[in-house]
């Protein structure tokens, strides 16, 4: 839609309102829980468009958050809940997602149109392949609150909405912790939109030379048999830029690779 640049950190919601005055939005708004205020609430309420925001307890919404987790306790047997696992990178992650309505919070906590409230317990697993050092199973919990009325299609939406959002954040971390985009002191507007468009283009080029030097056993892992290894996970996007960094000339073959290489469905 449109893009602006924040005057001070912690702005965002005064920076992007204004952006967003004339738009429309055909699904529901997202933003981090450092944004789920009531100015951002009320703005989207103003312009009839849905959201879904997490609810933590930065922000004043520490009660809010208490709210939700004993609404969820309170009414057990009333929560519609579902449970999916996925294997990616070599972890197995299991998600529960339990939605109710905002009828259930305590009276005065609720922010002025919420609809529904969720919660989402996440267990993750890291099974050990070769000779790696076994790692302890990890848990959380996020509280969310939507505009949504509480009915199994909109629970749907939800739950796509929420998909969509940890793949978004996953992109990021790679962008952050890889190509240290968020730790660069760039205040010319400028010099910030090239530096953000060049991680683009490195971020696709890294995804194509990780599956490619993944393919090709780069992962100095002993294995016990082809199936385990069939089954191993990929580089890491860090052991990618690791693998490239150290060897120049394969770094420039992944990248010729990549210019040279068929758009996805017309090889």
């Amino acid at each position: 839609m449109d893009c602006t640049s924040a005057q001070k950190k912690n702005q965002e919601v005064e920076s992007f309102s204004p952006g967003c005055s004339g738009a429309s939005a055909c699904a529901p708004a997202r933003a981090d829980a450092l944004n789920t205020r009531q100015e951002l609430v009320n703005f989207l309420n103003g312009k009839g468009i849905d959201w879904l925001l997490p609810v933590k307890k930065n922000g004043g919404n520490a009660d809010l958050m208490e709210g939700i987790g004993k609404a969820f306790e309170d009414h057990k047997g009333e929560a519609s809940s579902e449970t999916e696992a996925s294997k990616t990178g070599g972890r197995v992650e299991e998600r529960t997602l339990r939605f109710l309505p905002a009828s259930a919070l305590p009276e005065g906590l609720a922010y002025p149109g919420t609809g529904t409230i969720a919660i989402v317990d996440k267990r993750t697993e890291f099974p050990r392949i070769g000779c790696e050092k076994p790692r302890r199973p990890e848990t959380g919990r996020i509280c969310y609150m939507s505009s949504l009325p509480y009915n199994e299609e909109n629970n749907r939406q939800i739950k796509h909405s929420l998909s969509v959002r940890w793949l978004c954040e996953a992109h990021h971390n790679t962008i952050d912790e890889v190509l240290l985009q968020d730790r660069r002191a760039l205040c010319d507007e400028n010099h910030l939109s090239t530096v953000i468009g060049l991680n683009k283009c490195a971020y696709n080029i890294l995804t194509f030379a990780r599956a490619r030097l993944s393919a090709q056993g780069l992962r100095r892992i002993k294995f016990r048999s082809r199936k385990t290894e069939r089954n191993a996970r990929l580089l890491s996007y860090k052991e990618t830029v690791g693998e490239m960094a150290d060897n120049i000339l394969l770094a420039v073959e992944c990248i010729a690779d990549y210019l040279s290489a068929e758009p996805e469905g017309q090889a």
